[in-house]
């Protein structure tokens, strides 16, 4: 027989005699159909300023080459590089790499199958039914990332669940390997790094030929994938994305709600310096010292779980708090340290969907997932609940992710063995203490931020609503008609000057204006809603009988949408009005009940939206 004959047989053989068992064949039938489900929904929806930087820095490697492609203004560590240098070669011409981009997605989408595979794995060997793991594909917080936004956190979590498999299997070298590709992926894996480390050297810390062929495997990964950099010259720039990603975003939040949101539940954290703060400490030293006791607390957790030897059976209970660990170390680092982004949380997701297929108790990982969607859905808007879920300020959806947090932090330290040594138990009693500050801290920080922004005047319950892309500026149309003084209408600034500001809230562009005033505009003919924040500015914030109402008409006098009279002491108002048959509106500013003194108003970032079915 022909050796490929003779290995294609052994091949089938063995495929064969895989699917004999039942477990196997259901969890194969599934994972297909999943799969070809969540293939049928990619669209072209997605987070539009990483759209855009995936087309730009395609488009440079398309013409430059790979090794150039820093010059673009990319940001991401190389591996995600080599990914668009292989797309940007199968697209003929850059207008080709900007009309196949959403493409893409299938890419992520590929890496979320590979953590779902990886964690079959994980439920087969410790005796699981292998299609628990599918539950994780079947979870829209798990998928949200890769199918709706278009974001590439799936890749490098892939490699880290390899490789805590391979720590599992008691490989180092592979799980370095893993742990090196996740770094040049996203440098955001760095907060797994300690904890993987332990588990794959811990059990080998004897044996430095094996501690040594890991160092040498995750130097020749790094030298690999940096090659074509260093052949170019190149180099520096890839060691400047490393240094300049601490730092890049210096503010509180750019979107993860977690604690800042609490504790600041009326600023804008997007916003924020970090270096800012109170006693002379800035919010992001805070940050890191609580994200720092935090992450101690869970990674003892870990080590607990990890040289502790499981009774028969139990080994699946086992590396289940092993994985409640390491996703606790995530969430720290989602909810205390400064400069998070809403995505961020994604690694604990699968970690957490693992620990409860292994255990059967699912309420953490459905408790996060809720959380998780709520802060993606809060951001981006990309289903038919964005509606329902932008509504909720954002304390609240840190309120339900803090919940979610202690609740694993608990779980981890519940218990005890009576037997163990004295040290052991004073550390345990110590830990448990600290679940127990944690929740005081945060609690009292809570509260304290809730009454000093109600004192400073914030509307705790009003959340501004974002604008992410198809939409028209009121500010940069032409004026169709204008009414009152002739100094009543101020264009991107109050109409005492400054900022446009009501209830607290900055506005980025829009009219501060001074009652009585009208102004109108043109109805553009693709233009299906206008979107507006209306209230009293902060400028009458002293004035006691400031009072306005704003009413939106069309050019027939019709009106579209009132507010009732507001007050200084009003929240602000979201105005949306459907411009079906309309060609022509007019936003006007009238006297309330007291006349006009102090009636200065602002309409904040009014937009015609151009999007159909809005």
């Amino acid at each position: 027989m022909h050796p490929a004959d003779r290995f294609l047989r052994r091949w089938w053989e063995g495929v064969t005699s895989w699917l004999r068992d039942e477990d196997r064949r259901e969890w194969l039938v599934g994972l297909c159909l999943l799969t070809l489900l969540l293939v049928s929904f990619v669209s072209r929806s997605g987070f539009p300023w990483d759209r855009g930087d995936w087309v730009s820095w395609a488009q440079h490697i398309q013409k430059h080459g790979l090794a150039h492609a820093y010059d673009s203004g990319a940001n991401y560590p190389p591996v995600w590089l080599f990914v668009l240098d292989l797309y940007a070669r199968l697209c003929p011409t850059p207008q080709a790499v900007a009309d196949y981009i959403p493409f893409m997605k299938l890419v992520a989408l590929g890496f979320d199958v590979l953590i779902v595979v990886v964690v079959s794995w994980f439920l087969a060997g410790a005796g699981v039914a292998r299609r628990r793991s599918l539950w994780l594909l079947a979870n829209p917080a798990f998928i949200y990332i890769s199918l709706m936004w278009g974001q590439v956190d799936s890749v490098f979590t892939a490699f880290l669940v390899l490789a805590l498999w391979s720590a599992v299997r008691g490989a180092p070298v592979w799980g370095s390997v893993c742990i090196t590709l996740a770094l040049l992926t996203k440098l955001q894996a760095v907060i797994l790094v300690p904890g993987l480390a332990v588990l794959l050297l811990w059990p080998v810390r004897r044996q430095p030929r094996r501690i040594a062929a890991a160092v040498v495997a995750s130097l020749g990964t790094a030298l690999a994938v940096l090659a074509p950099f260093i052949l170019a010259g190149t180099l520096g720039q890839v060691v400047e994305v490393f240094r300049s990603a601490v730092g890049f975003h210096p503010v509180v939040s750019k979107g993860a709600y977690g604690f800042w949101n609490l504790l600041l539940p009326g600023e804008d954290l997007g916003a924020l310096d970090d270096a800012g703060g109170a006693l002379g400490v800035s919010y992001k030293s805070m940050g890191l010292a609580l994200c720092g006791v935090h992450y101690l607390v869970a990674l003892a957790a870990m080590l607990r779980a990890w040289r502790e030897k499981p009774p028969p059976g139990g080994e699946g209970e086992r590396l289940a708090r092993v994985c409640s660990a390491l996703a606790l170390m995530v969430m720290a680092f989602f909810l205390f340290a400064t400069e998070m982004h809403e995505r961020y949380l994604y690694p604990a997701i699968p970690l957490l969907g693992l620990a409860a297929g292994l255990t059967g108790w699912w309420g953490s990982y459905l408790w996060l997932s809720a959380g998780f969607f709520l802060n993606l859905e809060h951001v981006l808007g990309a289903t038919l609940f964005a509606r329902l879920v932008r509504a909720l300020p954002p304390w609240s959806i840190a309120a339900v992710v803090m919940g979610g947090f202690w609740v694993v932090l608990f779980g981890l330290w519940r218990g005890g063995d009576p037997s163990a040594a004295r040290w052991v138990r004073r550390g345990e009693r110590t830990a448990r203490g600290l679940c127990w500050a944690s929740v005081i801290v945060v609690v009292l920080a809570t509260l304290g931020g809730m009454t000093v922004a109600r004192r400073a005047g914030f509307h705790l319950t009003f959340v501004k609503p974002q604008l992410l892309e198809g939409y028209v500026k009121l500010t940069e149309l032409p004026i169709l008609a204008q009414e009152g003084a002739p100094n009543a209408l101020r264009v991107n600034e109050g109409w005492a000057g400054g900022a446009l500001r009501t209830g607290h809230v900055d506005f980025g562009f829009g009219f501060g204006t001074h009652a009585p005033s009208a102004v109108s505009f043109r109805v553009p003919p693709e233009a299906t809603v206008l979107q507006t924040v209306v209230g009293v500015a902060d400028s009458a914030a002293g004035c006691k009988v400031a009072d306005v109402l704003f009413r939106v008409i069309d050019g027939r006098s019709r009106v579209l949408a009132e507010t009732g009279v507001l007050t200084a002491e009003s929240p602000p108002v979201i105005l949306r009005v459907r411009l079906r048959g309309v060609t022509e509106v007019s936003l006007q500013t009238l006297e309330g009940r007291n006349g006009r003194d102090c009636d200065h108003a602002v309409w904040g970032e009014p937009v015609f939206f151009v999007v159909p079915g809005l």
